[in-house]
């Protein structure tokens, strides 16, 4: 994030460009302090405006002021941050009476009206250090409560995961054949060479990677190299058995097909674990759900590629198997 000085006359403006891996923030106007800042989260920007231009604070904000990038005297630091309390521990406790029951405690509310009086007789820098306790203590009870509530209901959700995630190993184990753990060491090289690609492309799973996913031709790309490549695998050891018809070949790349769709879908099932089929009120991090659609996403790129796999696969065998018998009659003839 970049501040620049500009002519106190100019309206505030703010930048946001967004460029693959990484976004800028851009902050240029009266009151800005120059310089190079670290790195800022994007609930921070609303709360900052609002200071520059005098507004109120919306009262669903989660982020906070960067009163680091702002040029403001001590008495209007000090309000600032006090309106933020205010408008913090009003947002905790509405969240934590309707999340359990309970509203947001007495002390971390005194805190911010304390600062209130210390503003009042003039003692700014205390005041801004009560209203920053006082949002720390605001933001800190309702991470513990949405972490709480979260962890409530993934014991419910435990069972149903567990079997869904277990039983197709389960029938994998109880098969015991060669073939299906050249199906499965097939479909763990398939998702391993997806993460990987996804990894060069837009470095991890997150909110901002969504729309690079859904709107490029890298992703169906990435699941094509994905899926076929490794799939070379589990043809290969039935082109080199040689006693294969073109069933089994059909069956044994629809089996490693499914390997991958059912490996690719774990880090959706770990997610329904986490935080369940909605977005709930607890609001868990973002990052969870991003990695849940992301997952979901690429099973149905994956599932709607490997349609064709087993058509494709005995095709191509067959063209093998009579290519190597036109080859052995050419040779005895």
């Amino acid at each position: 994030m970049i501040g620049r000085e500009s002519n106190p006359t100019q309206d505030i403006l703010a930048v946001l460009l967004a460029s693959g891996r990484t976004s800028a923030l851009i902050i240029a106007g009266k009151g800005i302090k120059p310089g190079r800042y670290d790195a800022i989260s994007a609930t921070d920007i609303a709360p900052t405006l609002a200071a520059l231009m005098g507004i109120p604070i919306p009262t669903k904000a989660q982020g906070h002021i960067l009163f680091p990038i702002l040029r403001l005297p001590e008495d209007r630091k000090a309000e600032k941050a006090i309106a933020l309390a205010r408008q913090r521990v009003n947002l905790a406790d509405f969240y934590l009476v309707n999340l359990r029951g309970k509203g947001l405690k007495e002390g971390v509310k005194g805190d911010a009206i304390i600062a209130q009086s210390s503003f009042e007789t003039g003692n700014y820098k205390e005041a801004f250090e009560l209203a920053h306790l006082a949002i720390k203590e605001a933001d800190q009870a309702m991470a513990k409560a949405r972490e709480r509530a979260i962890e409530a209901g993934q014991w419910h959700r435990l069972p149903l995961v567990l079997i869904i995630a277990l039983l197709p190993l389960i029938i994998a184990l109880i098969q015991r054949r060669p073939l299906t753990a050249i199906l499965f060491l097939g479909g763990i090289l398939s998702v391993t060479l997806n993460a990987y690609l996804f990894r060069q492309e837009c470095s991890a799973p997150s909110y901002n990677t969504l729309y690079q996913v859904l709107s490029t031709w890298g992703t169906i790309r990435r699941t094509l190299i994905a899926l076929f490549v490794p799939a070379l695998l589990p043809f290969l050891w039935l082109l080199v058995e040689g006693e294969r018809d073109l069933v089994e070949v059909a069956e044994a790349l629809a089996g490693y097909a499914l390997f991958v769709v059912y490996l690719t879908a774990l880090p959706a099932l770990f997610c329904l674990w986490r935080i369940g089929f909605t977005v709930t009120w607890p609001l868990p991090p973002l990052s969870l759900y991003s990695v849940q659609f992301l997952s979901l996403w690429q099973v149905i790129l994956t599932g709607l590629a490997a349609l064709p796999l087993p058509f494709l696969g005995m095709l191509l065998f067959g063209i093998l198997k009579v290519s190597a018998r036109l080859g052995v009659s050419i040779l005895i003839l």
